[in-house]
């Protein structure tokens, strides 16, 4: 290892190495800053993204309540449908604009255009793949499949591994859609899981699933 007994030979050696990596070493502090600098800009940007959603989903959410009123229903429901228009096409990564898909659904299944609400419902479960809002999604998409007499679908929908918190709901979906196409066995087996399932979790029996059960049970003897 060198050695520099003077200041001026630790002068020039420092000059000479500067030379022979300084810029290197500034490529390397430049490309360090702006990673820095960029990843604040990008978390800035998300933020604001996340807060513009936020007022628009709050928007959306006050128009909503008021639907349930008849002289406002046709008026508010138009805002509803252009403010959620509005959060999925210009936030589709956030999840203000899967609960707006949603509350768009429910709006085109009470006015009788299934098409629209399964569109909808749909692309909340390819957003939502795997989580626990897809699974809400798929249930709804199935019963909605279910009132186009696309029974198949439906229970092709509901074939796959669910969250244990929506299983019950499915099960019950399935034996509704099993009933529709005549299938008294299968929608009798349906509905038992679902409540074998409530009661697994220490939840109480669902009344309405068991008065199903029932009454096919009755309808057989």
């Amino acid at each position: 290892m060198e050695t520099y007994t003077t200041e001026e030979q630790q002068v020039e050696a420092i000059k000479k190495w500067f030379k022979q990596n300084g810029a290197s070493t500034l490529l390397t502090i430049a490309i360090a800053l702006s990673l820095v600098f960029g990843w604040q800009a990008w978390t800035r940007s998300q933020d604001e993204k996340q807060q513009a959603a936020s007022v628009l989903y709050q928007d959306m959410i006050e128009a909503l309540a008021l639907v349930q009123n008849p002289a406002e229903a046709e008026k508010q429901s138009s805002t509803v449908r252009h403010l959620g228009g509005q959060l999925i096409e210009e936030y589709p990564s956030i999840q203000y604009a899967h609960f707006a898909a949603l509350a768009i659904a429910k709006l085109e299944v009470e006015k009788g255009d299934l098409a629209a609400a399964a569109e909808r419902l749909q692309w909340v479960v390819e957003q939502e793949t795997g989580k626990p809002l897809g699974n809400v999604a798929k249930v709804r998409l199935a019963r909605v499949l279910s009132a186009q007499e696309k029974y198949d679908e439906g229970l092709k929908l509901l074939s796959g591994p669910l969250d244990p918190s929506i299983r019950v709901l499915a099960e019950e979906v399935k034996g509704d859609i099993y009933v529709q196409m005549g299938e008294e066995f299968e929608a009798r087996a349906a509905y038992q899981r679902s409540i074998d399932v409530a009661t697994s979790d220490g939840a109480q029996k669902d009344g309405l699933v068991q008065m199903k059960l029932d009454d096919l049970t009755v309808a057989s003897e």
